[in-house]
């Protein structure tokens, strides 16, 4: 954990908090098991541990799109924001307009593993350069 601390900016290290188990300080996720929102964020902001795929599995379950959507914009990145705002589209999810307006223009790769190719969504300036099952 202490590893991933170091590359993380304060605005996105957050609902952690410590612990002591047999004398030594462990740093938990409060809502590990619960707080399918928290990470939904995760893995699209700590892209390459997580599918896309299961991120959108996840996504199909019920969840608290206005929770997710304020866990992405404490974390204060657009491309985040843009990610998640277009996957909850493509699962049947329509966010208000506060959500979208305000973006920069910048496009950004759905999957950033992927080369960025495809089509736009001007909504949310992803470029879509996978196809979501």
């Amino acid at each position: 954990m202490e590893d991933v601390k170091q590359y993380l900016e304060p605005t996105e290290f957050f609902d952690f908090h410590k612990k002591r188990v047999r004398d030594k300080a462990l740093e938990i996720t409060e809502g590990l098991k619960t707080d399918k929102e928290k990470a939904i964020v995760d893995s699209l902001f700590l892209t390459g541990y997580v599918t896309l795929d299961e991120t959108v599995a996840c996504l199909r379950s019920k969840i608290e799109y206005k929770k997710a959507m304020d866990y992405a914009r404490r974390i204060d990145r657009q491309s985040v924001i843009k990610r998640l705002g277009y996957l909850l589209s493509t699962v049947g999810i329509q966010c208000p307009s506060e959500y979208s307006s305000g973006l920069s223009k910048t496009y950004v790769p759905l999957d950033p593993s992927l080369p960025k190719r495809g089509k736009y969504d001007p909504k949310w300036r992803i470029i879509i350069n996978r196809v979501i099952e």
